[in-house]
């Protein structure tokens, strides 16, 4: 008959089962276990006397529970920055709301070009010097993606922190997520807004009025139907009125309709009264009938609404076999025409703004024309203003020289 081999602890109890061994004790009420059985009767005992000597200085907790924490930490500690990442923009909410899709594609997009050396890493395992020595890679002539990169980076370090998987937001570079504002001072005047409308085909020329006179987005345009516009009956042209409820975004090479990018995106816009008669046109002439009709329909088969493409058109260029050049058709030949080749199609949303400012409007009613939630974005187009309104007067004094010069 084999000896029971001497115990170290008097702790609970050890049996056998099979050809391993089994340890039990009871504290506070309740059993205990390691978990797992040893290979030898030592083993056992060893974990008794540990036990016991966590009991005798007060250091003791349960087992169950230290192997709980062992098993989060475990999890933690191969949780990788590219799981998280992703899971983060699943989850991402702002003001409540869930992430627009385009918004969520952009996220994404940033972190497969640019994050991509951290998607393998453990999260728990970035340093700052992995982040100044990546930030150091970047293209630094990219100033914008880099920001946006870096920006989106510290948000989900900062998540991470609040998580408790890093005791500091090691994305910490001084200057790094900022961006220069320049304010967007549009000096093409009112005629040549009236122009390039007038180059546009008729069926989008209206469009190019609504974003220069009414601040629309692209979006928000393609999104337009007959019963989002309210006008005045008769030949009447005062209080027609638009209502921004949609718009439509591209995202993973899908058109999706979505609200505005923010709750204060959806607004009613008052039409000025001159471009209101070129409503009235356009809705006879071009927009789909019935109230949902949209104002701007699609010209391609396999679109449910307008993309930029058909609203562009092509692109300016010489034929290589002709020689000849070629000015292009849509908004890019209307541009090309003009002579402003550089004037995109947002810009137009811009001289709105900017105009609206120079009218006096104050930061309220641009926040409201505009759809913005921030009051510094509607401060830009005020301290734009006040440099149009500079080039307008030096304009008026060179006119005025020019008077003088003529005799007249």
């Amino acid at each position: 008959m084999a000896r029971t081999p001497k115990r170290r602890s008097r702790l609970g109890s050890i049996y056998p089962q099979r050809d391993h061994f089994r340890a039990r004790y009871t504290y506070q009420g309740r059993n205990h276990t390691p978990g797992h059985t040893f290979s030898t009767f030592a083993l056992a005992d060893q974990w008794l006397a540990a036990e016991q000597l966590l009991i005798d200085r007060d250091l003791w907790t349960p087992p169950a529970d230290r192997r709980a924490a062992a098993e989060r930490e475990s999890v933690v500690d191969s949780l990788t920055f590219g799981e998280y990442s992703a899971r983060w923009i699943d989850e991402r909410q702002v003001r409540g709301r869930p992430l627009k899709e385009r918004t969520a594609a952009g996220y994404r997009d940033l972190r497969t070009r640019y994050l991509a050396r951290f998607l393998d890493t453990p999260i728990t395992a970035i340093t700052r010097a992995d982040v100044a020595a990546w930030y150091h890679d970047l293209d630094p002539t990219k100033t914008t993606a880099r920001a946006h990169a870096y920006s989106l980076f510290r948000s989900i370090m900062a998540s991470a922190v609040d998580d408790g998987l890093q005791p500091t937001n090691p994305v910490h570079i001084r200057g790094a997520g900022g961006k220069t504002h320049k304010p967007d001072v549009e000096l093409f005047t009112a005629q040549q807004v009236q122009q390039l409308a007038d180059l546009m085909p008729a069926r989008h020329r209206l469009a190019v009025l609504l974003a220069a006179w009414c601040g629309l987005r692209f979006g928000e345009i393609a999104a337009l139907r007959r019963s989002d516009l309210t006008l005045p009956k008769g030949d009447a042209t005062a209080g027609a009125i638009l209502h921004v409820r949609r718009g439509i975004v591209r995202a993973e090479g899908k058109q999706h309709v979505t609200t505005p990018k923010s709750v204060a995106g959806e607004r009613t816009v008052v039409i000025p009264p001159h471009i209101v008669p070129d409503v009235r046109t356009h809705l006879v002439d071009h927009a789909q009938w019935g109230k949902d009709g949209l104002v701007f329909p699609p010209t391609h088969k396999g679109t449910d609404y307008l993309t930029p493409g058909q609203l562009y058109g092509t692109p300016p260029k010489n034929d290589p076999k002709t020689g000849k050049y070629r000015t292009g058709t849509g908004y890019y030949g209307a541009r090309a025409k003009l002579g402003r080749p550089d004037l995109s199609f947002h810009k137009l949303r811009h001289f709105a703004a900017t105009n609206y400012a120079v009218a006096g409007a104050t930061t309220k009613e641009l926040m409201d024309l505009m759809g913005h939630a921030d009051p510094g974005i509607a401060m830009r187009y005020q301290h734009a203003a006040q440099s149009r309104a500079t080039e307008l007067a030096a304009r008026v004094s060179a006119l005025a020289g020019m008077d003088e010069d003529s005799g007249s």
